[in-house]
């Protein structure tokens, strides 16, 4: 998907992310995303894949089980862990929970 930085500046703040907070999950400082958002700075492809993956609000939501077998207490185990850890970092705990779903899909929590 093609990123505007108007579009990313949205995106970014619907997330309830900072500039240093999605610099940091993109692998570049604050002032990098203000001149993507302000249009100082052309968005690299690399960069672009990644805002699909991050902010795009159409991507595949991820499943949720609602069964409590045992390796699924102990994967709320690791959220709740997870969250705690985000949070003393500065994170929200919707953005934690936005991020621990995001690496739910590429990083297996056990």
């Amino acid at each position: 998907m093609k990123w505007t930085g108007e579009k990313l500046k949205n995106a970014r703040l619907q997330k309830g992310l900072t500039q240093t907070q999605l610099g940091n999950m993109l692998g570049y400082s604050a002032m990098a995303v203000s001149h993507f958002e302000n249009a100082k700075r052309s968005i690299p492809a690399r960069v672009e894949a990644d805002l699909d993956r991050l902010l795009d609000f159409h991507a595949p939501k991820p499943r949720y089980h609602t069964v409590h077998s045992p390796s699924n207490l102990h994967r709320r185990e690791r959220f709740n862990a997870l969250v705690s850890d985000f949070k003393k970092n500065g994170f929200t705990e919707q953005q934690a929970s936005f991020l621990i779903n995001l690496m739910d899909g590429f990083v297996p929590l056990y």
